[in-house]
């Protein structure tokens, strides 16, 4: 998807330590997360909070504070525990003035140049510590796809997966989505409507479990082995 004009949703990410008081954010991969970027934090759909990405500082590390302030202003996000979850909501990207913009891509001295070099995702040079991807073995894969009608609202459902699950990705195409992999009311994640939901490296053998706010809804899941 192009992001020239809007930022896309991002999926839920767990948080893998609890939140600090200077706004600091551990997940498995910071990949789509943006400064500026305005995300929710919570531990269940009833304390969902909103912030401003001020800063990404690793794959694995951001930095959350309050919307529309300056960037070294965080917030204490120690109420949000491991096991919480990061996301956002497809968004308008914030413009950049014209007479800041040759300033953003020219490179520091002894470089003097305006950056035409090859970067990852989180903006690091390639190096030999940091090598650009090769796969010589591309092994592709292709999701198995299931589309379960779901006949009423707010009622729980399963679904059995195949053995070994890598990655999965579910959204419902009128609903909100309430998902875990157990039947314990504390383990369900409650998604806003159209975002999905996504979570990868895994090795999972077992039933995911589902709901939606609305009757007749029907669950698209996408399943990698």
């Amino acid at each position: 998807m192009a992001i020239e004009k809007a930022w896309a949703p991002v999926s839920p990410k767990i948080l893998l330590v609890d939140g600090t008081k200077d706004g600091l954010i551990q997940v498995s991969s910071t990949a789509n997360l943006y400064v500026k970027q305005e995300v929710i934090l919570q531990n269940n759909p009833n304390d969902a909070k909103t912030f401003e990405v001020k800063a990404v500082l690793s794959k694995i590390l951001l930095v959350v504070g309050p919307k529309n302030t300056p960037l070294s202003q965080t917030s204490d996000v120690t109420e949000f525990l491991a096991g919480a979850i990061i996301f956002a909501p497809r968004q308008t990207r914030p413009k950049i003035p014209e007479n800041e913009f040759e300033r953003a891509s020219f490179a520091e001295e002894p470089i003097v140049a305006k950056r035409v070099i090859h970067v990852d995702g989180w903006g690091d040079y390639y190096t030999q510590d940091n090598p650009f991807p090769v796969d010589l073995q591309v092994k592709p894969t292709v999701p198995i796809i299931k589309n379960i009608i779901i006949q009423e609202s707010d009622t729980l459902d399963n679904f059995q997966l195949p053995a070994n699950v890598k990655k999965i990705m579910a959204k419902l195409r009128i609903g909100c989505l309430s998902i875990a992999f157990s039947e314990e009311p504390e383990e369900f994640i409650t998604l806003p409507f159209r975002v999905a939901y996504s979570v990868e490296g895994i090795n999972y053998t077992g039933s995911i479990f589902f709901k939606s706010s609305k009757d007749n809804d029907v669950l698209e899941l996408e399943i990698w082995t």
